[in-house]
């Protein structure tokens, strides 16, 4: 699933993670299938201390499955 940036950054928030991509992150980063091979991408070269406490595929599929109910039940990182 492809989804534009300003619904990746509403899932961000949503889950508690504390970035945003911004517009030059997102032209580097849209050209992948989806958000899962985006975070798989971005996170060793942006957050990395985030790959100390999760992988990388739980947080890609964690705000894939944000992605895919906007405004729902929200999930969260935070304790």
């Amino acid at each position: 699933m492809t989804a534009d940036r300003h619904s990746v950054n509403r899932a961000f928030r949503e889950l508690g993670l504390r970035f945003q991509w911004d517009e030059r992150t997102w032209a580097e980063l849209c050209a992948m299938p989806d958000v899962r091979e985006q975070l798989r991408y971005y996170l060793p070269r942006h957050q990395p201390h985030l790959l100390g406490a999760y992988e990388a595929d739980f947080l890609g599929n964690l705000v894939a499955q944000q992605l895919a109910h906007p405004g729902g039940t929200e999930l969260s990182l935070e304790a």
